[in-house]
């Protein structure tokens, strides 16, 4: 029995706009930190340290996109990438954010943790429709995702 798809629009992660001190805290540390490389005779690290700061300004500053999700009987749809359920092994739908959120374990390496803002999508439904795909096990955010939402990544 195939189910109707459940689609909606959501930005592609959550944005928070980043002040100007922000921006100079950044560039500070980053700053001191590559004055420290340089002071240890690694300039390749300085160099390293201060474009990756320059990468992460850019993309701390760009406004998320909107994209289309949905959930069908083939898999999530993310855009134009598709995770067929075979390649994944749980969700968990979080509402204690104050956005809710999907969050997918899946088998692949390179991407084994895939989060989905839902947007104005009611979070039971989409719970009811993947528990019939696959496994609901409770998902606890890592320290690293929770500290970086913390400093406003």
């Amino acid at each position: 029995m195939a189910y109707l798809p459940i689609q909606w629009v959501a930005p592609e992660y959550s944005h928070k706009v980043k002040t100007v001190d922000w921006f100079w805290a950044v560039g500070i540390i980053s700053i001191s930190l590559a004055g420290v490389a340089i002071i240890f005779n690694n300039v390749l690290l300085a160099i390293f340290i201060l474009l990756g700061t320059f990468t992460l300004s850019l993309y701390a500053h760009r406004v998320p996109l909107e994209v289309k999700y949905e959930i069908n009987e083939k898999g999530i749809l993310s855009g134009n990438t598709l995770y067929p359920y075979r390649s994944l092994e749980s969700f968990w739908v979080e509402t204690n954010h104050h956005e809710p959120r999907l969050y997918i374990h899946s088998k692949r390496v390179m991407v084994p943790h895939i989060t989905i803002l839902l947007g104005d999508i009611n979070p039971d439904i989409v719970e009811q429709y993947l528990s019939k795909y696959l496994h609901q096990e409770e998902y606890v955010e890592p320290l690293s995702h929770r500290l970086l939402e913390y400093l406003g990544f």
